[in-house]
């Protein structure tokens, strides 16, 4: 844990990843311990669509900036050149959707990713998945609680019906899925995050856990 915050500072200034994690601010990367080319990939398309969207999908609220942006400026360092802008709209990092859309690789799906049209509140990207593209696309939310530590992450809900709980979590290495506590295959979801298939039911629990050395 590093010990108390006023000890943790030279680690903070060594920039490590995740290092806010000491203050339980999560950048939109997790707490992996390396940026896998898909995150960054993912960041390259961000910046290149400008997509509110996207950074939605992220679960991002705040975007640091050097650069002037057209949204609402909440914080400022002007000393060291960073801006602080607020993303409108609700974030999550897990949710509900009824509706896939197949992508044949990685190029593909972040093609996808970047059409306009695509709506990641009801639609998720799917790569080497079998799923239905059709579905319920509205219906009102499925909420779902998210507890979790660096190494466990644990969702609950209700399905209404069969679909795929998305975490904005990256897709890395080491992470095993249960269902109600069966295992379950980690699909990967929207580029550079995760999901899992759950089916309708009274009450279900998804969790996620780094395996031994991740």
């Amino acid at each position: 844990t590093f010990g108390p915050a006023d000890l943790a500072f030279s680690t903070r200034a060594a920039q490590l990843p995740n290092v806010a994690g000491l203050d339980g601010l999560s950048s939109a990367n997790n707490f992996e311990p390396l940026v896998s080319a898909r995150y960054a990939g993912l960041l390259e398309a961000a910046e290149a669509t400008q997509s509110l969207a996207v950074l939605r999908m992220m679960n991002v609220s705040v975007l640091a900036s050097s650069a002037p942006r057209s949204l609402p400026l909440v914080a400022e360092a002007p000393s060291v050149g960073l801006y602080f802008y607020q993303v409108p709209g609700q974030t999550e990092r897990a949710w509900v959707v009824h509706q896939a859309r197949l992508a044949g690789d990685a190029a593909a799906a972040l093609q996808m990713l970047a059409d306009p049209t695509f709506d990641p509140a009801t639609t998720v990207i799917l790569e080497g998945a079998e799923a239905s593209t059709g579905g319920r696309a509205d219906g009102g939310p499925e909420p779902l609680t998210v507890t979790s530590t660096f190494n466990t992450v644990t969702l609950r809900g209700v399905l209404n019906e069969p679909g795929w709980v998305v975490l904005a979590d990256t897709y890395y290495p080491g992470w095993v899925a249960r269902v109600d506590g069966q295992p379950a295959p980690i699909l990967a979801a929207n580029y550079a995050f995760r999901a899992v298939a759950a089916a309708a039911a009274a009450s279900s629990a998804a969790s996620g856990t780094a395996s031994p050395g991740w």
